[in-house]
């Protein structure tokens, strides 16, 4: 039996089950890109203002040590995604001048602390074959003032149209997924504040960080509230399942086609697949190319930051 880390992120992966196993199980992996590496240093930095109640020095060190992680370079066009001075700006702005004066929200306490970055890991599925866990991390999980509790996520964006990418979130995968984590803890464990919070109607948002060359012409928008019905949720938990179980079977059968190639994910939104180069090639050589060219260790779904696309 093997135990597998799903999590939205690694749902990416899911188009090729190959790709989904050499990441998720196999761990390899290529350094992230500048645009996923500076998002991940917003939500560092708006983590530890919370968690600090409003330290600046120390949320700015914070955030430096994850936006100087090793990288590849921003694309020409896009180099401001290089400038520690930018990600720093945006940060600081991000939380002045629209987290701070969002008078309407209140983030939850747990345990005293406000509930922001909030990991979760909880058995999901098991047979004779793999153990699977269903995990990630929630940004952060507040209250309207005199209304329902909801599920704010930070999203960075060089697009300028709001609206259009606002409608993009609707069908989200990883919403849903925050919202299943929390209806799975209301089934599990009813008697928590995750569970009570679980058992109500939860609404999500995009607090939306609209990313220019000049900081000063950033734009922080709050979509709309979005709300999942118990069919939508109850059908997301039914597709993970599904998931698990061809999971299972490729596993039993130490069999993992290639299916990218036959539904077109060896080229996606973002380009071609990581490991376009190593499918082309025999699985001999294959291998020798996973070796040189890819790093490894274990996927770790509760160390993932949102990134800007």
């Amino acid at each position: 039996m093997i135990t597998i880390n799903l999590s939205q992120s690694a749902f990416s992966y899911h188009g090729c089950i190959l790709e989904l196993y050499r990441k998720c199980v196999e761990g390899y992996y290529e350094l992230p890109s500048a645009n996923i590496v500076y998002g991940t240093a917003i939500h560092k930095y708006v983590h530890i203002m919370y968690q600090t109640g409003g330290h600046i020095p120390t949320a700015r060190e914070e955030a430096l040590k994850e936006f100087n992680a090793p990288k590849i370079p921003a694309k020409r066009g896009s180099t401001h995604l290089d400038d520690p001075k930018h990600m720093l700006a945006t940060a600081f702005m991000f939380f002045e001048s629209y987290i701070k004066e969002d008078k309407n929200t209140e983030v939850v306490l747990l345990n005293g602390k406000p509930a922001t970055e909030v990991s979760f890991s909880m058995p999901f599925y098991q047979d004779e074959h793999v153990n699977v866990n269903w995990c990630g991390t929630i940004d952060k999980i507040a209250k309207i003032k005199n209304g329902c509790y909801i599920l704010p996520d930070i999203k960075t964006t060089s697009s300028w149209d709001k609206n259009g990418y606002f409608s993009t979130y609707k069908l989200s995968r990883q919403l849903r997924g925050y919202v299943l984590a929390l209806r799975l803890m209301a089934r599990h464990y009813p008697t928590s504040i995750l569970g009570q919070i679980g058992m109500t109607h939860i609404g999500t948002r995009i607090d939306g960080c609209f990313i220019k060359p000049s900081s000063h012409e950033n734009k922080y928008i709050a979509s709309d509230i979005n709300f999942y019905d118990d069919s939508d949720i109850a059908e997301y938990e039914k597709m993970l399942l599904a998931k698990c179980k061809e999971l299972s079977e490729c596993v039993r059968l130490n069999y993992f086609p290639k299916q990218g190639i036959l539904n077109s994910s060896c080229s996606g939104k973002w380009g071609l697949c990581s490991f376009a180069n190593v499918c082309a090639v025999n699985d001999n050589v294959g291998r020798i190319l996973l070796e040189r060219d890819f790093k490894k260790k274990e996927f770790n779904p509760l160390n993932y930051g949102g990134g800007l696309e």
